[in-house]
């Protein structure tokens, strides 16, 4: 199961916590003060004054290695043996909370992802999935990796001109021919209307520019009365494990868009994108 980032009160309800933290107070005669990592208070505490002035940070409680939570313990009236065992018992009882209710929010984030892994209209990996591919490799510390960023071209033009059926099937014909050239390891997703990304793990030297090229010819070859396929590409590349994906997606995106300007000023663009209209 993968590590999910998460608050506290996303994994509990708080008002369960707070009924719990008030009878165990009560119970152990002593104060509890559950506060998040910026020092504000998750749930109302049942310390006295004097001891919230002494601003004690207390027990962590985390996910992963993230601290979601903080527990100060007041055990002036107890004895110190007393006070160890309470406060030990606790931070048992809330890790054993918290374990539990992560695991259930794990388990619906990931249905949640399963159930919209594949885009219906592209049959390659939605938004969603595919983002959260982009998170499991940045942990995985694979490099190199090459990310491409794709805007299919004159999507706008094709649903003005020839309406929304012929602009989706332009992108399903893209998405065909991005799926027919892609390796198997290839992440391909449809991330927006007209944007379909791509990731390379351990790409080889030249391997994301040759594949933008095929893409590129499979475009340019396929023949049909209306359609003129056409995307731009852009590549980036991450080359150490502390770079971040989701900010090298950027650079490819600045590449994009370079490249699209590029492609339509090629000549013959023009002439290609227009054959189907009517006159």
């Amino acid at each position: 199961m993968a590590n999910w980032a998460c608050k506290f009160e996303e994994i509990l309800e708080i008002a369960q916590v707070q009924m719990l933290q008030e009878q165990l107070s009560e119970a152990l005669k002593i104060g509890i003060e559950i506060k998040d990592s910026y020092g504000r208070h998750i749930t109302i505490p049942t310390v006295s004054d004097d001891f919230r002035l002494n601003d004690i940070k207390g027990n962590e409680i985390s996910i992963a290695g993230n601290p979601i939570a903080y527990v100060a313990v007041e055990t002036v009236k107890l004895s110190q043996e007393e006070a160890d065992q309470a406060e030990k018992l606790i931070m048992t009882i809330l890790g054993q909370m918290v374990e539990l209710g992560y695991k259930k929010f794990a388990l619906e984030h990931e249905t949640r992802i399963n159930e919209t892994k594949v885009d219906g209209q592209t049959g390659t990996l939605s938004r969603t999935y595919f983002e959260s591919r982009m998170e499991v490799i940045d942990r995985s510390q694979i490099v190199p990796v090459a990310i491409i960023a794709g805007n299919i071209n004159d999507w706008k033009y094709v649903n003005d001109k020839y309406g929304s059926e012929e602009s989706a099937r332009l992108v399903s014909t893209i998405s065909t021919l991005i799926k027919e050239e892609a390796k198997e390891d290839y992440l391909v997703g449809h991330c927006a209307g007209d944007v379909m990304n791509i990731i390379i793990p351990k790409a080889e030297t030249n391997e994301a520019e040759d594949f933008c090229a095929r893409i590129r010819q499979r475009c340019l070859e396929f023949d049909d009365p209306i359609l003129a396929p056409s995307i731009a590409l852009g590549i980036a590349y991450k080359e150490n494990v502390e770079q971040n994906l989701q900010d090298i997606l950027s650079d490819a995106e600045y590449e994009m868009y370079v490249d699209k300007i590029n492609l339509k000023k090629q000549p013959g663009y023009r002439e290609r994108l227009t054959k189907g209209q009517k006159s």
